[in-house]
This record gives structure tokens, C-alpha cells and sequence, in this order.
């Protein structure tokens, strides 16, 4: 309970810290409850090793094999191949929209390395942003008007590309038939499905377009989840842009931040576990110095920070020492004995006049 003298003025960062940790716990409890009985989840949650910290667009079918080695060594039940394997996709400015497997950088196509992970025993992911299209695409040439833009102006750019109008069915029907066909061709568990630049030009056919875009997704993603039941879809959206309760029933995770920083996730994961529940929380295990603010950290820093969400790992391991491997690997073996917990517990946290401590834990439902 928070209880305010009502002859006493206070800061909002006051009022903000009395609320944020014990006093709502019952509060965000209850709604991990109910976000629990609506996200689509199958199972316990796989251990996920990303490559894109690993080789970025650097796409190389043996350093991929020997990183997908090592990542079954440690432990890794899931190995996702991010962004830079589709159409004229060698950087951040062309290809979108262009969802065929490159045959520049995957002569072979991605069979070989589809069967060597699954050979490892592990499932096997793929990056993919359907909802975007670079101008300098095979789709934009063709059709320029499938894009949310506004009539007498400039379109807007962000990251080099556009949105895809989902509010139009041919729009819809194209990225089904194309997302389809990928999963089709190969055996793929898993979808990071992401959405990196806001909607700032938001018309269709003259009029506000971006409500019926968002029910045109979840009509895309209703249509490929009922046409592959196994399927799993991430909604990662730059790292948490798209967070809530109509995404999330039909995705199973959230990327909860592109800051892969691990004393920033503290702050960032805890703000995220109020309303949302840990089994759905994206943390990985990144490299010991954090490539988006170049702090360096232990690994049982980091792997600490990893171990109460859906853990994964983000990180080229063939770079990493063999101690590192065994710590890497022991985090993870911590994580899989814990994890019956850790995803079905209530999650508690207690208040600190210490600013630099965090508390917080899990409890099991029977106590």
C-alpha cells in the first residue's frame, strides 16, 4: 500500500520508486496470470542461440555449421539465423520485402544448414520482417503502392524502408504465400518476426490506414499459425516496440530490447516483468563487452541477468575461451533445472533504500 501525506509535496520519481517494486507485486502477478492463459506457448521454452551479434550480415554457411556446433555443445536447444540471408539482403538498405533465399550467399540454399542444426538436435529459426520493404527491392519496383505513405508527400524513410499496407488483401494474401512457402521448404520451429520503424505515414486509399494494418497482421499471422500448428513466432519489433496482450496472443516471445548491455537489462527486464511474465521475456547472454554501449561485464553478471527470462545466447562463441564455454554452458544447465520454476512461479521483488539493488525472485505456486 502506498499511503501519501496529503500535506507533504513529492517529485514524480518519488511517487514512481514507492510503486515500483513490493507494492505492485499482487498486482503484476495477476496479470502474468492472465497473460499466461491467452500466450501461445508449446512447451518448455528453448534455449535460443541468435547469430546476429555473432556474424551480423556475414553469412557463411561454415562458420555458421561450426558456430551451430558449438552452440549444441553448450546446451542450445534453438539456433536462429537473423537478418541477411533473403533476396539483394547484404545490408540495412535493400532487400525487404524480397523473402527467397539469396543465391549469392546461399548458392546451396539453406538446406545444408537447416539439416546440419537439426542434426545437432536442435530446432531451427528464421529472422524475417514481412511487414517492411526497402525501395530498393524487387517488391517496391513492382509495386510502389503497396507501401503506407501519404499522397503529395515525400515518403518518410526509416532504416531505409517503408511499411507494407496489411489493411490491403493482396498485400496480405503476397507475404502469406511467400512466408508459406519458406516454411514449407524447410523445416523451420521458429519465426523472430520483426518490426524496426514506426508508422508515420499512416494513409490507405485516402483515408487512416494504420488500425486496419494491425488487424491485417493478425489476420497474416493467424493465417500461417493455422496452416503450420507447430510454429512459433517471436514478435521482437526493434527490441520491444510492439509489447502487448493482442501481439502476444499470437506470438510466444518479445526481444525485449536491442540494448543487450546487461546492467541496462536490469532496469529494462524489470520494468518488463511487471506486466509480463518471464517465460516470454527474450535475455540473452551477450559477448563481455556489449556492443551497443561497449561496457564490459562479467560472465556471471551476464548470465545472471539472462537466467530469469527465456534465456538464449548472442554471441560468437567461436571467438569465446573454453572457460567461457564452461561458464556459458553451466548457465545454461542452471537455467533448464530451474526453468519449471522460473516459467510458472509468481514473480516477487522487494523494495531497496539501496538504489543500486535490485530485488526479486520466484515463487512457486504452492509456495
Amino acid at each position: 500500500e502506498l499511503v501519501l501525506d496529503p500535506d507533504q509535496s513529492y517529485a514524480a520519481p518519488d511517487v514512481i520508486v514507492a510503486w515500483s517494486g513490493a507494492g505492485l507485486t499482487p498486482l503484476s502477478q495477476a496479470w502474468h496470470e492472465h497473460a499466461r492463459t491467452i500466450i501461445p506457448l508449446q512447451g518448455p521454452r528453448p534455449v535460443t542461440m541468435n547469430t546476429w551479434e555473432a556474424v551480423y550480415f556475414d553469412h557463411d554457411l561454415d562458420r555458421l555449421c561450426r558456430l551451430a556446433d558449438v552452440a549444441a555443445d553448450v546446451g542450445v536447444e534453438r539456433f536462429v539465423l537473423d537478418d541477411g540471408w533473403f533476396g539483394s539482403r547484404r545490408n540495412d538498405r535493400a532487400g525487404l520485402g524480397d523473402w527467397w533465399v539469396s543465391p549469392d550467399v546461399w548458392p546451396e540454399g539453406l538446406g545444408p544448414l537447416v539439416d546440419h542444426v537439426l542434426g545437432k538436435g536442435m530446432q531451427f529459426g528464421l529472422w524475417v520482417e514481412p511487414e517492411m520493404v526497402n525501395p530498393d527491392s524487387d517488391l517496391f519496383r513492382r509495386h510502389p503502392d503497396w507501401a503506407l505513405t501519404t499522397p503529395g508527400y515525400e515518403p518518410v524513410l526509416g532504416r531505409h524502408q517503408l511499411v507494407l499496407d496489411f489493411g490491403r488483401a493482396e498485400v496480405r494474401d503476397h507475404l502469406v504465400g511467400a512466408i508459406s512457402a519458406l516454411l514449407a521448404d524447410h523445416q523451420i520451429s521458429y519465426l523472430k518476426w520483426d518490426m524496426n520503424r514506426d508508422i508515420v505515414q499512416g494513409s490507405s486509399g485516402g483515408r487512416a490506414g494504420v488500425h486496419r494494418h494491425v488487424l491485417g497482421l493478425y489476420d497474416v499471422l493467424d493465417r500461417i499459425r493455422a496452416d503450420h500448428p507447430g510454429l512459433e513466432i517471436e514478435s521482437c519489433a526493434s527490441g520491444g516496440g510492439r509489447t502487448d496482450l493482442g501481439i502476444l496472443s499470437r506470438t510466444s516471445r518479445i526481444w525485449t530490447s536491442d540494448s543487450n548491455d546487461a546492467l541496462e537489462r536490469q532496469q529494462i527486464q524489470r520494468g518488463f516483468s511487471m506486466l509480463l511474465p518471464p517465460e516470454v521475456m527474450g535475455a540473452h547472454i551477450g559477448p563481455a563487452r556489449a556492443h551497443t554501449t561497449g561496457r564490459r561485464q562479467s560472465l556471471r553478471f551476464r548470465a545472471a541477468t539472462a537466467l530469469f527470462g527465456h534465456l538464449g545466447v548472442e554471441w560468437d562463441l567461436l571467438d569465446a575461451t573454453e572457460e567461457e564455454r564452461r561458464g556459458v554452458t553451466a548457465a545454461i544447465a542452471l537455467h533448464k533445472r530451474l526453468r519449471p520454476l522460473l516459467h510458472s512461479g509468481d514473480v516477487v521483488r522487494s523494495d531497496h533504500p539501496d538504489p543500486a539493488a535490485l530485488v526479486h525472485g520466484v515463487l512457486a505456486l504452492d509456495r
